[in-house]
């Protein structure tokens, strides 16, 4: 069963990262000063989830990722096939 973001955007934050782990498919991650952020793509769609550094847990997770955002991965990978 396939998810849109208007449903998996009703879930909690735990129940969010349940689903990403069964549902999506990791791409990339970038590691910042204090957090992480890691990059999920699911049914088409790009997700991001923010996480605590020192703890791994999710802090938050963005339902609908803006393709400028797509840029902070460009060190990781090429991005150039996700902007189509």
């Amino acid at each position: 069963m396939e998810l849109s973001l208007a449903e998996f955007a009703c879930f909690n934050l735990k129940s969010k990262q349940q689903i990403l782990q069964y549902k999506a498919n990791h791409i990339s991650s970038v590691s910042l000063k204090e957090s992480e952020v890691l990059l999920y793509s699911m049914n088409g769609d790009y997700i991001m989830m923010h996480t605590e550094k020192a703890t791994g847990k999710p802090v938050r997770i963005d339902t609908v990722v803006p393709k400028d955002m797509l840029y902070l991965f460009a060190d990781h990978l090429d991005v150039s096939g996700l902007l189509n």
